[in-house]
């Protein structure tokens, strides 16, 4: 298994991640969201109990998945370019999406699957904003609350705003394997599966993002030498 490299600070702000996360009840497959017709009198169940009976524990599943995972949810759409403004947006199609397939994924698997189902709606998203002129002229800056110190929210500000700006800059097919293995965690096994690639392409493919991320933050650190 590679080391994973990257030293500067990658968390991003999720204190809105729970806040903003989806409701399980809203999502399909949830209580609230079953079918209640009855079958025409005289025709045979075509449910069968066991299915009624899983419903209830599908909707708890999905709610245990919003509550441990929205933080990861809404990191990962803003390290894939998802601008704030439309990542709790981002983050209700994932977890829609995840709630549809649920059934079908494995309990050790569902983190996995749920990131690599936030990666695919990422990419609409950058395709969406690509499209619209507006969007790409209004780029977000926010900032959340911080109770650190001045020079230490200044230091770890400006490696954040770095790491974006060459995240921003690196192509779609670095970024994400990249992002998946340094910041979310997921083994390269994991990464193969969800992206649909090989190992070994996964792995050539983070070579190549960790060797421009080592020349962008060397001509980075020549710049502010030389300031």
């Amino acid at each position: 298994m590679s080391s994973r490299v990257v030293s500067l600070p990658i968390g991003a702000s999720t204190s809105d991640a729970k806040h903003n996360a989806p409701t399980p009840e809203s999502a399909p497959g949830s209580r609230a969201d079953r079918a209640t017709d009855k079958a025409p009198h005289g025709a045979p169940d075509s449910t069968p109990d066991s299915a009624a009976d899983n419903a209830p524990a599908s909707g708890e599943r999905l709610r245990g998945l919003v509550l441990t995972h929205s933080d990861s949810v809404f990191r990962l759409l803003r390290r894939l370019g998802v601008p704030d403004a439309d990542v709790p947006d981002a983050a209700q199609k994932t977890f829609l999406a995840m709630a549809s397939r649920l059934e079908g994924v494995e309990p050790a698997r569902e983190r996995a699957f749920l990131l690599g189902v936030a990666v695919r709606v990422a990419s609409h998203a950058r395709r969406a904003r690509r499209r619209d002129p507006i969007a790409r002229e209004h780029g977000d800056e926010a900032v959340g609350c911080d109770t650190r110190t001045p020079e230490v929210l200044t230091h770890h500000l400006r490696a954040r705003q770095l790491l974006d700006r060459i995240l921003d800059s690196m192509d779609d097919t670095l970024r994400e394997p990249f992002v998946l293995f340094e910041i979310e965690q997921l083994s390269m096994a994991e990464i193969a599966e969800e992206l649909g690639l090989p190992q070994g392409t996964v792995a050539s493919r983070l070579r190549r993002a960790r060797q421009e991320l080592k020349e962008r933050l060397a001509r980075w650190q020549r710049e502010e030498g030389g300031s």
